[in-house]
């Protein structure tokens, strides 16, 4: 059963349980479009003027208690179009991005799509897969084994560095 309750946000409009927003005074539910990363939106208009607002975060902030204070709204199925409240959680942005990998929502990039290139300490010979992996390992830092990469730097942390395959 679809229940609606006035918004926590837009006191002029209601909120369903199915993600429908209307507009108190006239009763007519709000045309639903979507935003440049596919997400619905609504215009809401307010003694502040005209807001177009994504329907998800209005569902959310009127239904879904957020005793954490989390920041960002999930869809538990990836579905953007899916603003039914049992879809939605709230998530701080770290664990709103591990849910899209974990989903298969988001393919993590491969170095920026640059072919990734393996590192190796000289001293040691040591490889990594990446400048991260290597930095964890000797405890220093990604930007200044950039920069030793680079030519910018000689060394970090008394190692020199190199690439170990082209690009």
């Amino acid at each position: 059963m679809e229940i609606w309750k006035t918004s926590i946000k837009y006191k002029d409009y209601e909120v369903s349980t199915f993600g429908n927003i209307k507009r108190k005074k006239t009763g007519k539910i709000l045309t639903q479009t979507k935003d440049s990363r596919g997400y619905p939106s609504v215009t809401i208009f307010d003694e502040y003027g005209q807001h177009t607002k994504n329907v998800h975060k209005i569902v959310a902030e009127t239904f879904i208690p957020n005793p954490e204070k989390k920041l960002t709204v999930n869809h538990k199925d990836g579905n953007k179009s899916n603003n039914h409240i049992s879809n939605l959680e709230w998530n701080t942005l770290s664990e709103n991005i591990k849910h899209a990998y974990k989903n298969g929502l988001k393919r993590r990039p491969d170095n920026c799509g640059s072919p990734k290139r393996r590192i190796r300490i000289v001293e040691t010979g040591e490889e990594f897969d990446s400048i991260g992996d290597c930095a964890r390992a000797i405890k220093g830092d990604q930007a200044h084994i950039s920069n030793c990469l680079s030519g910018k730097y000689h060394t970090h942390k008394g190692y020199h560095f190199q690439y170990i395959n082209s690009i």
